[in-house]
């Protein structure tokens, strides 16, 4: 779980539907994960002024959001919650 975002950074969470982004300033908004929505997700970035993402999911969802947003030129770190509690755990 992400407790603080700076700004000029966000924060997501995804899933196989739906993703969840977080900026400072700008309370959690929810895309879809269709090709549109996703071109979507980039505009809103770079209206709050966004440079750099940090996703988390468990699953594969992440690739091609990874991709679009990397593409857009943000930059972005991918987060798994399976591979942080194993580290936590170490």
């Amino acid at each position: 779980m992400i407790d603080t975002i700076l700004p000029g950074f966000a924060a997501l969470d995804l899933g196989a539907t739906k993703l969840f982004a977080a900026t400072a300033e700008t309370p959690v908004k929810v895309f879809g994960t269709f090709t549109c929505e996703l071109r979507a997700l980039c505009a809103w970035l770079e209206q709050h002024q966004v440079r750099a993402v940090a996703m988390e999911a468990t699953g594969v969802y992440w690739i091609p959001v990874h991709d679009l947003l990397q593409a857009q030129g943000f930059k972005v770190t991918l987060f798994s919650r399976r591979a942080c509690a194993q580290s936590a755990r170490a």
